[in-house]
């Protein structure tokens, strides 16, 4: 996580927010762009948000889900 960060707006507070699930052709033009898995986007919604070629979803986009459990002995990892 990153922390939160306050900006300024003229003479206002503003908080700058981004997406994790998108690059930018900007940014990547050669990028190569990856599916959404199935229980990500069970709707097609972020899909179709690529659809006009300005973000992709690619490698660097792709958020991985990680879990400690219990070894065959019950015993916590170390």
């Amino acid at each position: 996580m990153e922390p939160l960060v306050f900006s300024q707006f003229g003479r206002y507070i503003s908080l700058d927010m981004a997406t994790r699930y998108f690059t930018s052709r900007q940014d990547d033009p050669n990028g190569i762009p990856m599916d959404f898995d199935q229980s990500t986007d069970p709707k097609g919604v972020l899909t179709s948000m690529t659809a006009n070629g300005k973000y992709f979803h690619g490698e660097d986009n792709k958020v991985l889900y990680y879990r400690v459990g219990h070894g065959d002995n019950g015993e916590p990892p170390m």
